[in-house]
């Protein structure tokens, strides 16, 4: 989880915004965070919320479940008269995802799919009204190109991180170690934008969001 906005800015909208969260959840987030389990942070929570309410997808694909939070969120935010699949390759993970989604009775709406995503697509339904993509920032691409079979026609794919901390609009923040990430990330955004298959936007939430509507 990284904000790319001034901090007082950030402060400032994260104290203006409402967002209603059960207290099982909110117990989640804190959990996440003391233990540096990477989450949708404040302001990706309620963009999601709202396009979750604008639209009210039947299903969702997820890459990146991480320990279940941001599943059991957009579960929450449409009541549960949804269905999610969602993938994640972290044995630990998983583990705690599966206890979670449990815990919050959403294991007949979760689907969990264990392994790495790639290897994978052949068990996704087709027909997603919504997918959201928070797993590995270089192989955004290779995901968009794979997953476009499995979305509607105006479904919704939100890509999270893809300003990764600040790097890809600026030389000045590359961290060495990271430049392979960054250009591919560039690529990708690049190509994204120019892809007549989708309306695009890219809007400086959290660590950046791209949104895509399939045309």
């Amino acid at each position: 989880m990284s904000n790319i906005v001034n901090d007082d800015i950030n402060e400032f909208i994260i104290k203006n915004t409402r967002l209603d969260l059960s207290n099982d959840l909110m117990d989640l987030e804190v959990y996440a965070l003391e233990n540096n389990v990477p989450i949708i942070d404040k302001q990706v929570q309620n963009f999601i919320s709202i396009m979750l309410k604008i639209n009210i997808p039947k299903n969702i694909l997820e890459f990146g479940t991480a320990i279940g939070f941001s599943s059991i969120f957009m579960c929450e935010q449409l009541q549960g008269n949804v269905e999610i699949t969602t993938v994640e390759r972290d044995k630990n993970r998983i583990i705690k995802a599966k206890e979670n989604f449990k815990k919050f009775g959403y294991e007949n709406k979760i689907r969990l799919i264990e392994g790495d995503c790639f290897e994978n697509f052949e068990y996704l339904d087709r027909g997603y009204d919504f997918i959201f993509i928070d797993s590995s920032k270089s192989h955004y691409e290779k995901l968009l190109n794979n997953c476009i079979q499995n979305l509607n026609k105006n479904g919704i794919i939100i890509f999270d991180n893809v300003l990764y901390k600040g790097m890809v609009a600026s030389d000045s923040l590359v961290v060495k170690r990271k430049k392979t990430i960054v250009n591919n990330m560039r690529k990708f955004l690049k190509n994204v934008v120019n892809d007549t298959r989708f309306s695009t936007m890219l809007l400086p939430i959290g660590d950046g969001i791209m949104i895509l509507r399939r045309n």
